[in-house]
């Protein structure tokens, strides 16, 4: 089920982040990240935090930071659950933007499932010296 995380979320948060990103976010940033009103939806399963998005908005226009689902958990569709609660969420003329890496083609192929396109790059965007592929949605 998916859920808009809250406070008491956030030990699961840490837990997720530091199983799947180097430069996970700490419980300070987290925590911090709620209390500017962005959101962290969550699919949460018996308990567990199977899966995250991360996202902020201003003015109609969001950003995703994260989205990340636990390895045992993936291929069971909660990337996509998650992405159609961001769309639920967006309205006419919104925008959403994000940066994925130039080789993670599965993540890309998903964003273009939802109707994301490429518009721009980031030449050695992250610390390994892999490009940033940007792209973006309009509602």
């Amino acid at each position: 089920m998916i859920a808009l995380l809250e406070n008491c979320h956030v030990p699961l948060i840490v837990v997720l982040e530091k199983t799947l990103f180097d430069h996970s976010w700490d419980a300070k940033q987290i925590q911090e990240h709620l209390d500017s009103n962005n959101p962290i939806w969550g699919e949460i399963e018996d308990d567990v935090l199977c899966g995250v998005l991360t996202v902020s908005e201003v003015a109609g226009e969001w950003e995703i930071y994260r989205i990340a689902v636990d390895p045992q958990f993936r291929r069971q569709g909660i990337a996509k659950r998650l992405m159609s609660q961001l769309d639920k969420s967006c309205s006419s003329g919104d925008k959403i933007f994000l940066e994925v890496r130039a080789d993670n083609i599965p993540a890309q192929a998903l964003y273009r499932s939802f109707g994301y396109s490429e518009c721009g790059l980031r030449k050695k965007y992250y610390s390994d010296g892999e490009d940033a592929v940007l792209m973006m949605k309009t509602f």
